[in-house]
């Protein structure tokens, strides 16, 4: 006969598990064998709301290990057994292969978090063009006054990232995290931070209607997201080489995948690096005004992002995966640049390499003071792409230009920050569903400048 396992409820299971418990040494699970089996309950009961597991759903948890681990035949969706009492002893079996599947992302889960570590923490030449000296590690995104007295009293706000490791796009993940170390990163040594910057720091508040202070913080936002493509970088290369990972399977499966990433983050490294040495010189010389910029005021939010943005977003520049993979593996920075723009220009013999990113390049910036919150786009006098975007922007009442906002961050950035409270009331409600769309569009990048989205991150602030 058939016994489908949605007769089965949650006692049932933790019965089984609490068995599973007491046979664990049979499964090698060593002597944390109690904490992984509830870890795994755990996991369960996260992805199915109480009273609904197991359902069709857990064939992809519970069915794949009985199915293809014990080879136990299954008919319309049922598992086909003789003996009553079989069930437990199969199901218990089954769970005791999914412990050691999860024993096994553990491991690989904790070799991830090292590389990243390592590549967050690893120290850097200065940004300044020119300079040669390590990096300051504490130096800040944007004013630290735009953002810690307006939402984040306690010092703590709720921020994304990217999960550099999956096979399915870079997923986001939420997190809560001190203000110190979100709002930082290894930019510039001491001798160019503080003298740099000084105008926008410490007493003296960021004013969105400056020029001089929309140059200082355009170069910020630009120099954090070059940075963290070297991250990203040396993430995805000290993962491809790390010797524990070679024989695991969902590593063989996305490394062709990994290597095509780093050859997509070199062409845009080192592209955007000829469009950094433009803000380098205005840095430098405060009597060049080639840049322009748009800032819209609205009531304050407690949200802030800071990223570049591409219209379109996938610029029509061809170019070698498998070449500028081995290009990164055999040349410095300043070499690896010059190598991969003469790519460039013989892979598109009619394209203008070096303006190509002036003509579809914007900086953003979405931050507040006391009063009011701005969202901030500066680009290159020459870009009339950009301009068209800003005077669409310009007709918007703000309602729509927070939802047209809210569609750039969810299609887009990777980078958020919002205060403890926007992300109760806004985003953990509707964390799914941020994720789906998130998902959508990472795996269809094509349909970013078109896809529509009814959801808004800004709705009813």
């Amino acid at each position: 006969m058939g016994l489908d396992l949605t007769l089965l409820n949650n006692n049932k299971i933790k019965e089984t598990l609490e068995k599973l418990t007491a046979k664990a040494k049979k499964y090698d699970v060593l002597a944390k064998q109690k904490s992984y089996a509830l870890s795994v309950l755990s996991t369960l009961e996260s992805l199915y709301p109480e009273g609904s597991w197991p359902v069709t759903g857990m064939r992809d948890i519970i069915y794949s290990n009985i199915i293809f681990g014990l080879n136990i035949p299954v008919e319309n969706g049922a598992i086909v057994i003789t003996d009553q009492n079989d069930l437990v002893s199969n199901i218990l079996e089954a769970l005791g292969k999914l412990i050691e599947m999860h024993l096994e992302f553990l491991k690989i889960r904790k070799v991830q978090q090292n590389i990243l570590k390592a590549s967050l923490e690893k120290p850097r030449i200065c940004m300044y063009e020119g300079c040669l000296n390590l990096t300051n590690q504490g130096c800040h995104i944007i004013a630290e006054s735009l953002l810690l007295k307006m939402f984040a009293p306690d010092r703590q706000v709720w921020t994304t990232m990217p999960d550099f490791f999956s096979n399915n796009g870079r997923r986001l993940k939420f997190y809560k995290k001190g203000i110190a170390k979100q709002l930082t990163f290894h930019g510039y040594c001491y001798d160019h931070d503080t003298p740099l910057f000084r105008e926008i720091e410490g007493t003296n508040l960021f004013n969105p209607h400056e020029y001089r202070h929309l140059i200082l913080q355009t170069y910020r936002t630009f120099c954090y997201q070059l940075r963290l493509k070297e991250i990203v970088l040396d993430t995805y290369q000290n993962y491809l080489q790390e010797p524990t990972l070679q024989q695991n399977l969902t590593f063989q499966e996305g490394y062709e995948g990994k290597k095509a990433k780093m050859a997509g983050e070199v062409r845009a490294l080192c592209m955007l690096n000829t469009y950094k040495v433009l803000l380098d010189n205005h840095v430098k010389d405060r009597t060049l005004k080639d840049f322009e910029f748009k800032v819209y005021t609205f009531p304050k939010i407690p949200f802030c992002s800071y990223f570049i943005h591409f219209i379109p977003t996938i610029l029509d520049v061809t170019y070698d995966a498998d070449h500028l993979f081995n290009l990164y593996q055999h040349y410095t920075e300043t070499q690896l640049i010059e190598e991969t723009i003469n790519h460039l220009k013989i892979k598109n013999p009619t394209q203008d390499i070096k303006n190509l990113l002036l003509k579809h390049t914007a900086t953003c910036n979405l931050v507040s003071d006391r009063a009011n919150s701005y969202f901030i786009v500066g680009y290159h006098k020459s870009s009339i792409t950009i301009r068209d975007f800003c005077i669409k922007l310009d007709k918007l009442d703000t309602n729509t230009l927070l939802k047209e906002i809210s569609d750039l961050l969810l299609k887009y950035v990777e980078s958020w920050m919002c205060s403890p409270a926007f992300y109760r009331e806004h985003i953990q409600p509707n964390e799914a569903e941020i994720l789906r769309i998130r998902e959508y569009f990472g795996n269809n990048p094509s349909e970013r400048d078109y896809g529509t989205i009814s959801f808004n991150l800004f709705e009813n602030i």
